[in-house]
């Protein structure tokens, strides 16, 4: 072998040895996984009522208030990536694995769970403080976690079944309906403790509440209603007859038009909030509309069906469908990504999330999670 031939291979030797001690420093992401049990004992206040018959045969109701300590043992389950992410976090409610999922939206992977109790439904976060609220249906409670330690710092009883959730803009109040007594509790965020039982329809399910705090909307499913709650007293000072089977409700940015999904009817009705009247419907919505939501950007307003498995999206100033586009088996809550144009729909019936690009008006993935994931809060970037 000649020597130019020798230089050649040598040449091609060192850069060879080059690439694989290139390849060598490539970081890989990596997944440490460690399960921790947790056993936490928990101070809850009780509420109940109690009906006494006196020797006058008079009735008298007592409303009572008790304190127990229960204990609670939490299985968690942290998936560590090594590798710093983008953010934000989706904390994803599951009724069937009784369980919360903390997703990296970043990077599309599960970095957290935790029990939670029996059949979660919905999910909020506090605006300033790292706390998750989270209504736990089966339970008849609303459990309060800090999110940085995944400790449940207090339970909220709710005597039968907590739905919807919605806080003050300042979070100083959590609003809660409760089917069974008909009713929204009103708790003090600061103590965790009731201050306010507010009647409402029958079977009141979701809640929303306004930018400046002055008023909050209650769907009442088996009484085809609305309810308007004032905040600043706590009382119900007005209802609106809707179509049948309200459910899900979404308030525009200035608070001045409210859109509520009749699953039962296939509607939408469109509420004027200063004169509290119907002011136009959306027919033939079809494939049971069960949550409405609107884009951050106030341009576009999103429907998911829970029959059909399609999630519409309409353009807001026009109320005209753009598109309509199949998800995952019973489609129901919808969340948005804080700083990208992107929606994630919880399919209850399965488990995964999947994700609408809202730029391209498409489905362009999925997030798998636990099983008959429903509610879903997004936290932001910091």
């Amino acid at each position: 072998m000649d020597k130019v031939h020798i230089g050649l291979v040598v040449t091609i030797i060192i850069l060879l040895s080059g690439l694989v001690w290139m390849i060598g420093m490539t970081p890989v992401p990596s997944t440490k996984i460690e399960t921790i049990t947790k056993t936490e004992t928990m101070v809850q206040t009780v509420f109940g009522t109690t009906t006494v018959t006196s020797t006058n045969s008079s009735i008298i109701t007592v409303t009572t208030t008790a304190t127990t300590t229960a204990t609670i043992t939490r299985t968690i389950t942290v998936n560590s990536i090594i590798d710093e992410s983008g953010g934000p976090f989706a904390y994803v409610a599951h009724q069937q694995s009784d369980d919360i999922y903390i997703v990296d939206l970043g990077t599309g992977e599960v970095v957290s769970t935790f029990d939670v109790g029996d059949n979660p439904h919905e999910v909020v976060l506090h605006p300033t403080r790292p706390l998750l609220y989270v209504a736990v249906a089966g339970s008849r409670m609303v459990s309060v976690v800090d999110i940085e330690t995944l400790d449940t710092i207090a339970i909220m009883p709710t005597g039968n079944y907590p739905h919807g959730l919605a806080l003050t803009q300042n979070g100083k109040y959590l609003y809660v309906t409760v089917d069974n007594p008909q009713q929204v509790w009103v708790f003090n965020t600061e103590n965790n403790e009731r201050i306010a039982a507010i009647n409402v329809g029958i079977a009141p399910h979701m809640i929303v509440i306004d930018s400046t705090d002055t008023f909050a909307y209650v769907t009442n499913i088996a009484s085809n209603s609305v309810s308007v709650l004032d905040i600043s007293s706590n009382t119900v000072v007005d209802t609106i007859i809707v179509d049948e089977g309200p459910e899900g409700l979404a308030l525009s940015l200035d608070g001045k038009i409210l859109y509520v999904a009749n699953q039962g009817s296939g509607t939408i009705s469109i509420i004027d909030t200063d004169t509290r009247q119907i002011i136009d419907t959306i027919d033939e919505m079809g494939g049971r509309p069960i949550r409405i939501s609107i884009t951050p950007d106030q341009k576009l307003i999103l429907i998911s069906h829970f029959n059909t498995n399609e999630v519409s999206i309409l353009n807001a100033t026009t109320t005209e469908v753009i598109v309509t586009l199949q998800v995952g088996p019973r489609p129901i809550m919808i969340a948005f990504h804080t700083n990208e144009n992107f929606a994630y729909i919880s399919n209850l019936a399965t488990n995964y999330i999947s994700i609408i690009d809202l730029d391209k008006l498409e489905v362009v993935g999925i997030i798998e999670v636990g099983d008959g994931p429903d509610g879903i809060a997004i936290s932001s970037l910091d």
